[in-house]
């Protein structure tokens, strides 16, 4: 592994925590409708759990 990747347990924090701020968008309806950055962090968010499998 290069060492500037991500181990897995750093994709796995990074996943959870990209996953809590989709959550408090989601929880704010009109945000995650709307919001470029939602999805931004739901492209992200597959591409980590990807890497992960």
């Amino acid at each position: 592994m290069k060492s500037d990747e991500l181990t897995k347990e750093e994709l796995r924090a990074l996943r959870d925590l990209i996953n809590e701020r989709i959550e408090w968008m989601d929880a704010h309806s009109g945000l995650a409708l709307t919001h470029d950055n939602y999805r931004g962090l739901k492209k992200f968010w597959r591409v980590i759990c990807a890497k992960l499998k």
